[in-house]
């Protein structure tokens, strides 16, 4: 009744009630606008509610106004805006540009003139918009498991599709939704998964970090360090924590170095980053490099941002790398000892990287390649491909037919250690094991990385070959180190017995 009175005093006394209302077609265009399975669908403050009467002479009555619908069915329409009911028999909804931010539809104009050619015009746009609006309905109410949810997209003005086309649109989209939702499935079973193992690994760190502190293992380092419990407990992975102190006592300090030495060279990487931008010609060896620095600091673990321009860890890599260049000036800065600098800050201090990075150079096989060393290595690379012809002979033999080498793809990993082609989580945990270890380890890793693409490879193409072994696909940490340890070989392999006599002869 309250909607009548409203009705009947708007439409006598308001004329310009309805200013916003403009003519369009007719109400046979939309009763698919609104769909009545989407009645209780909430609608913004701003939008329109309609209720349609399907009796030709039902009457509208208050004081004495009557309004009566005509044959064909009416739409009243209740604006909220103005609490107007609007027969929506003739009009045309329509968006302004400045309604975008508030409703759908905000304006409603009324037509003065019954055009027939903005008739038919109309109703084609309301034809397809009705399409436009059966099809959303279909994809939001239907049924993906029902065979035979109606697809049809096509406005009446358009001639209808094949019998066979249809079905066969209808079967991909079917097939579209299924394999969607399979996907979904997968998605969030490995998000378990994951979730699983993450929740695992933490209790197992948790657990041994207890061992850690309770067996005494750091302070007694020397006496404990070649038992097979300590090798296992590194093997499993070492807690955060640890590393701090355990990786400067797995590296030593062969070297001697010490914080002073630190210091000392930390202030003449800056004298001779002066002369060099000053052109003089007083550097030592390869001392210029250090300006070759900066340009790769922003390239090392771009993923965490750490060591970018104005990030945390910049200035201390900087300084790390430079004093470094000033120490060994036979050597220079080479790409890749970024990498190694910047896994050590992640865990010690700027001297304790500097103490580790120059230790861990001076092993014959690091300096060798960071030298280009041909001789070593050629005999590195000799020495994995006769394991890989042991261990995995049907990698060996698809290498040979396309005449591929390790030399191809092993000097980035064992340059920077495999901290470039691995995640970080995974080269610290290498690095807990590769550190005490060295060379050996490093054949390991090798060995196990290609036997867990082995089957990608075998079956693979010249150009994908060399692609999976430049970017190593991505695995469960846990898959690399059941390979890891299903090689049992040690230096005194027979392969392995020779690379170190030739090596400690070059």
């Amino acid at each position: 009744k309250t909607l009548k009175k409203r009705y009947s005093k708007k439409t006598q006394n308001t004329p310009s009630a309805r200013g916003n209302i403009m003519s369009s077609a007719s109400s046979s265009s939309f009763p698919n606008v609104i769909n009545d399975d989407h009645k209780n669908h909430k609608r913004s403050s701003s939008c329109i509610d309609k209720t349609t009467s399907n009796n030709n002479n039902e009457e509208l009555d208050d004081n004495d106004n009557k309004v009566k619908n005509n044959n064909n069915n009416k739409v009243l329409t209740k604006v909220h805006s103005t609490g107007d009911l609007v027969d929506v028999d003739n009009v045309e909804i329509f968006v302004t540009e400045t309604s975008v931010t508030n409703s759908p539809i905000q304006s409603i104009k009324k037509n003065n003139s019954n055009n027939n050619n903005n008739n038919n015009n109309n109703e084609e746009e309301t034809s397809i918009l009705t399409s436009v609006n059966n099809f959303m309905m279909n994809i939001f109410s239907s049924d993906h498991n029902n065979p035979k949810t109606n697809i049809s997209t096509r406005p009446k003005n358009v001639p209808q599709k094949d019998p066979i086309e249809a079905a066969k649109h209808e079967k991909e989209f079917m097939d579209m939704m299924k394999n969607s939702k399979l996907k979904e499935e997968q998605r969030i079973i490995e998000e378990k998964k994951k979730t699983k193992y993450r929740n695992l690994r933490e209790k197992k760190l948790k657990d041994s970090l207890k061992i850690w502190k309770q067996g005494n293992i750091i302070q007694q380092w020397e006496k404990k360090k070649n038992l097979k419990r300590t090798k296992e407990l590194i093997f499993r992975g070492i807690p955060p924590h640890v590393r701090t102190k355990l990786w400067p006592l797995e590296v030593g300090n062969q070297l001697y170095l010490t914080k002073e030495l630190y210091d000392i060279y930390v202030r003449q990487a800056e004298r001779t980053l002066v002369l060099s931008k000053s052109g003089n010609q007083e550097l030592y060896g390869k001392e210029e490099t250090v300006t070759l620095i900066p340009l790769d600091l922003p390239r090392t673990f771009p993923a965490l941002s750490f060591f970018q321009t104005g990030g945390p860890y910049n200035d201390d890599l900087r300084r790390v790398l430079e004093a470094y260049t000033c120490y060994r000036p036979d050597i220079g800065y080479v790409q890749g000892m970024s990498y190694l600098a910047a896994i050590l800050l992640l865990n010690l201090s700027p001297c304790e990287s500097f103490l580790c990075l120059a230790n861990i150079l001076n092993r014959p096989l690091l300096l060798g390649f960071y030298r280009m060393d041909i001789n070593v290595i050629t005999l590195f690379v000799d020495t994995l491909s006769t394991l890989i012809e042991i261990y995995i002979p049907s990698l060996s033999s698809h290498l040979v037919k396309f005449d591929i080498t390790p030399s191809l793809f092993i000097v980035d990993w064992v340059m920077t250690l495999f901290t470039k082609s691995l995640s970080l989580d995974i080269a610290s945990r290498i690095w807990d094991t590769l550190l005490l270890e060295w060379d050996v380890f490093i054949f390991k890793v090798c060995l196990s990385l290609l036997q867990l693409c082995r089957d990608q490879l075998v079956d693979s193409s010249y150009e994908d070959t060399l692609t999976l072994l430049t970017h190593i696909p991505s695995f469960e940490e846990e898959d690399l180190f059941y390979h890891i340890e299903n090689f049992q070989f040690d230096k005194n392999c027979k392969p392995i017995a020779k690379y170190f006599n030739q090596l400690n002869n070059i």
